[in-house]
């Protein structure tokens, strides 16, 4: 649209995700990621899902963690993911890694985060620069709140009653607070896991994705033939 492209051209196809590769998980399935995983079984546990590359801004969230006032001993920061983009992957980590309070877990890299996400309470996602966010779909379609940057497409997906969740990026305070606020929600807002949940399911799956962009590949087709017929009509009456 900033380089003068109509807006009425224009469709937005939204990235979905198999909802059956990312189920719900209840506090049944939690307690048995938890102990499949080592983790406390009753501590308040916030999963980071991802690159650890700096655009990724794990460095605010490790300061915002510890800025929290609760007991270390109650609460995990689990951060699953290695740096990938860095050009020194191994300095980045151990950097990371000498900033980090001793209430976090370190797992590198999987293909396979089902597991992490059903131990999780709350997902974070600071990054500095976003696509749509991914990570943000698959923390909701678990049911769980996600806490994330309020940049690229990330506001078009945490809308209505889950944008409270949206973070200027790169504010620290504003990543505590909002970990703070979702210690509880558990119990203070239970209905919070299949509003999570809904969301994904009723705009973000990968079968709406494709139905999309199939409608969209019609519409452009069926127009680019309006556009030749009317042609061929204007060059027979000339």
């Amino acid at each position: 649209i900033g380089l003068g492209l109509d807006p009425r051209r224009l469709g937005t196809v939204y990235c979905g995700i198999a909802l059956e590769r990312y189920p719900f998980g209840g506090m049944a399935e939690r307690k048995a990621a938890r102990t499949a995983l080592g983790l406390p079984a009753d501590a308040f546990i916030v999963l980071y899902l991802g690159r650890l590359d700096p655009l990724k801004r794990v460095d605010v969230l490790l300061e915002a963690w510890g800025r929290l006032t609760t007991d270390p001993a109650r609460r995990r920061l689990v951060l699953l993911g290695s740096p990938v983009l860095h050009p020194d992957p191994d300095a980045y980590l151990r950097e990371l890694k000498v900033a980090a309070p001793p209430s976090c877990v370190w797992i590198p890299m999987q293909s396979d985060v089902v597991q992490p996400l059903h131990a999780a309470d709350v997902v974070v996602h600071p990054s500095q620069h976003e696509a749509l966010g991914r990570v943000v779909l698959e923390g909701l379609a678990t049911g769980r709140p996600v806490l994330a940057s309020r940049v690229g497409g990330i506001p078009e997906i945490l809308t209505d009653e889950l944008s409270r969740f949206l973070v200027e990026p790169g504010d620290v305070a504003a990543f505590t607070r909002g970990m703070e606020s979702l210690m509880n929600w558990r119990v203070a807002e239970p209905e919070l896991a299949r509003i999570c949940s809904t969301r994904v399911a009723n705009q973000f799956t990968l079968a709406q994705s494709v139905d999309r962009l199939a409608e969209s590949l019609s519409r452009a087709v069926s127009s680019r033939r309006r556009r030749g017929l009317i042609g061929r009509v204007l060059r027979h009456t000339s």
